[in-house]
């Protein structure tokens, strides 16, 4: 309570010294008045009128400047005894009669203030942008008796006025010719400000249509949450948005974009820009190529299979072979004298066993040997390359690898089964990619020629190499170079069983830090050897 009445003590004593300034101005001004000089509110005026930047005249009812301050003068370039007493119409604007467009005419007939945008015209002919406002003045009985004029120099607000149209016709036309899909939403409605050629495409929507959507009508519902959560992060520029999004059409199909958005302010008044990009077809050729990847897997595990088969099959085959002809000796040898008849009935139980576990060395051979059903149709070699390096491009282009096809177009078909053609270059493929060390540029060239009965693919590269030591045994079951942990060393054996299955061969040339090419040879009719 001390400090507020401390405080309402000080503010009485300002209330008193104000109100003795404005007592001591009041005397000044009637002093003033009575000596016969303008009163300090007239000073005040004059000064004013004299030093503002607009031009402000007195035109009487014929269009005749009758006053006129200094600014007038000084837009026009000229002193203002030479603009007083002129027609408004010559002096401004170089005409010999009133201007259609005049303000003064308008304030006059209509009694209310009036304004207009147009051209000033100086002496020396050059031309200046002003804005003309009018406003009418009566006389004491209500008759008009002129107006005022105010006129303002407007070029360099014209120019900055052009230069944002021009920057906004070019903000439009790249807008609108996007090679992506733009929207604009604004983040207090969420409701979209305006979008680009592309996106109505995508969305099957007209720009009107589009203005009627918000954020919530172009997402999936089971999505709706995130999408959300994430558009009131980035009103608040908390974060900025890359993600791959699931985006709904007018129609309700869905389709997946990668959307790029940030907030953005136009006109003082914030929106998210979103830059939508179409990757359904890459999330398909994805999905494909993990599809391959499986099956890749799959084959492999069946070539380690049967690779452990064939292994177990000749281990066990020899020794079985020993006990049988061991045994079917020691009963022919037993016949002949007088053993027990149990000795010899325990030894023919034996040589049963003998043949169901020889039976069952036969079954893991045959499982070794023996591959499913194929269908062998006449297979297009450059449709399956093609196929094959659309699908690894992505691959390839993290590598920094880049995929050539040379000449395949041209090759006859060849009969076969064409998904063992496609796990071929597949492997062969992906083999290269995984050659390159993703430092520095390479190159894999696919090629293809026929030489007689065979065609001749050449699948070369200009990676690392392979060393020496190892090129005798790349076909080997389980033989790795790589430190993936994920690679089983058994594609290249699957290709060589997929080469040989045909009739065909395969071989390797390489040299260190040059480069390998691997050479396939397939017969162009052949049947699959059993």
């Amino acid at each position: 309570m001390p400090d507020n009445r401390k405080e309402y003590a000080e503010l009485q004593k300002k209330i008193k010294s104000l109100r003795l300034r404005v007592a001591k101005l009041e005397k000044d001004e009637l002093r003033h008045s009575r000596m016969g000089a303008p009163p300090k509110s007239d000073l005040l005026y004059q000064t004013l009128m004299e030093n503002i930047h607009l031009g402000i005249s007195f035109i009487d009812t014929d269009r005749k400047i009758v006053t006129t301050n200094v600014g007038l003068g000084r837009l026009f370039r000229k002193p203002r005894g030479e603009i007083i007493g002129k027609y408004c119409f010559r002096e401004f604007e170089k005409r010999n009669a009133v201007c259609s467009h005049c303000p003064g005419t308008r304030a006059m007939a209509t009694g209310r203030p009036a304004e207009v945008k147009t051209e000033g015209v100086r002496d020396d002919g050059s031309r200046f942008a002003v804005h003309l406002q009018a406003f009418p003045v009566f006389e004491a009985d209500g008759a008009i008796k002129g107006f005022i004029e105010i006129v303002e120099d407007i070029t360099e607000h014209k120019q900055t006025e052009e230069k944002l149209k021009e920057s906004e016709q070019r903000f439009r036309t790249i807008f609108d010719n996007a090679a992506d899909g733009i929207l604009l939403a604004d983040v207090e409605s969420k409701k979209f400000y305006m979008g680009n050629k592309v996106i109505c495409q995508m969305l099957g929507c007209n720009p009107e249509e589009i203005k009627n959507l918000t954020v919530s009508d172009i997402h999936p519902k089971e999505h709706l949450a995130y999408v959300m959560k994430q558009f009131e992060k980035q009103a608040r520029k908390e974060t900025t948005l890359a993600e791959d999004i699931p985006v709904k059409r007018k129609n309700g199909s869905v389709f997946y974009a990668d959307i790029n958005s940030f907030p953005i302010i136009l006109a003082g008044k914030t929106y998210l820009a979103g830059i939508f990009r179409d990757i359904t077809e890459h999330k398909k050729t994805e999905e494909e190529l993990n599809i391959y990847h499986e099956k890749m897997v799959r084959a492999e595990r069946l070539a380690s299979l049967g690779t452990l088969s064939a292994t177990l099959a000749h281990e066990l085959t020899q020794p079985l072979t020993v006990i049988r002809l061991s045994i079917e000796n020691s009963l022919e040898d037993l016949e002949a004298t007088s053993c027990p008849k149990t000795v010899v009935e325990g030894l023919r139980d034996s040589l049963n066993e003998v043949s169901n576990a020889t039976s069952v060395v036969d079954r893991f051979r045959n499982f070794a040997r023996q591959s499913s059903r194929k269908t062998l149709c006449e297979t297009d070699l450059g449709a399956i390359a093609d196929r094959i390096v659309s699908l690894l491009g992505k691959t390839a282009q993290r590598a920094k690898m880049t995929l050539h096809l040379e000449g395949l177009d041209k090759l006859p078909p060849v009969y076969s089964n064409e998904k063992d053609l496609e796990q071929l270059f597949f492997a062969l493929t992906e083999n290269a990619i995984q050659a390159a060390d993703d430092k520095k540029s390479h190159r894999l060239t696919i090629s293809g020629e026929v030489k007689g009965g065979y065609i001749e693919l050449r699948f070369s590269d200009n990676c690392s190499g392979i060393a020496p030591e190892n090129l005798d045994k790349i076909f080997d079951p389980f033989f790795t170079t790589g430190s993936d942990d994920a690679r089983t060393g058994l594609g290249l054996l699957i290709v060589q069983r997929i080469v040989s299955g045909y009739g065909g061969k395969i071989r390797v040339q390489s040299q260190p830090g040059k480069g390998t090419t691997f050479y396939v040879t397939l017969p162009i009719h052949s049947e699959i050897v059993k």
